[in-house]
């Protein structure tokens, strides 16, 4: 067997795997906090509440999604938020005020939120129909919700490093603390505080790891 066959036999052995590369730190973590879960709160471990937690990290998903791009960039984007309800917004105008189709108020807010972003204007009309409200203060709070989702999977803030697979572990890691939080009684604000905490430590273990490289 040449040496050509050879590689692309080990590039095909990879291929399933490739979307956790550098998230295997951030799925370890997960995995440990919902260990912890499972023993801290009886409710954690069941079918119910996961599929609560699935609910409740869709938006954050949609948002994180694209966050990862414009970080990966070395930027950073704090509109999501204002966009996601301006998006909520005009699709709940467009529908209960001016009588338009729910189809075309869809086509309508994915528009004038396009030149902000596509995936935070998605996002709202997804958080729009579970809420089944419209609230121009529902994007309240997410920033930070999106920009720890994809910094605790692993993408660099300086950019150039990371992805979408780690993106999304960063998300289940969010969704499962919120959710363990709100199962243990924990107050909201004090939740905005440690999940600003597990952003600074997943920076500094990004720094940390880059040093060591």
């Amino acid at each position: 067997m040449s040496a050509i066959e050879r590689n692309e036999g080990v590039k095909h052995t990879r291929s399933p795997l490739a979307w956790l590369s550098g998230a295997t730190g951030p799925l370890l973590g997960l995995l440990l906090l919902c260990v912890f879960l499972t023993f801290a709160s009886e409710n954690f471990l069941s079918l119910r509440n996961g599929l609560n937690i699935l609910d409740q990290i869709t938006v954050l998903g949609i948002m994180a999604v694209g966050m990862t791009f414009v970080i990966l960039l070395g930027g950073i984007d704090l509109s999501v938020g204002s966009v996601l309800a301006l998006s909520m917004m005009i699709m709940g105008w467009t529908a209960n005020v001016a009588g338009m189709p729910m189809g075309m108020a869809i086509v309508l807010a994915l528009v004038a939120s396009a030149a902000c972003a596509v995936l935070a204007g998605l996002a709202g009309i997804v958080l729009a129909a579970r809420l089944d409200s419209v609230q121009p203060s529902s994007g309240f709070g997410y920033e930070l919700d999106t920009i720890a989702a994809v910094v605790i999977g692993g993408t660099s803030l300086s950019g150039g490093a990371g992805g979408i697979g780690g993106t999304l572990i960063g998300v289940l890691i969010i969704g499962v603390l919120r959710n363990g939080l709100n199962l243990l009684n924990v107050s909201p604000f004090l939740q905005q505080v440690i999940i600003g905490v597990v952003i600074v430590l997943a920076v500094g273990a990004e720094t940390l790891r880059r040093r060591r490289s």
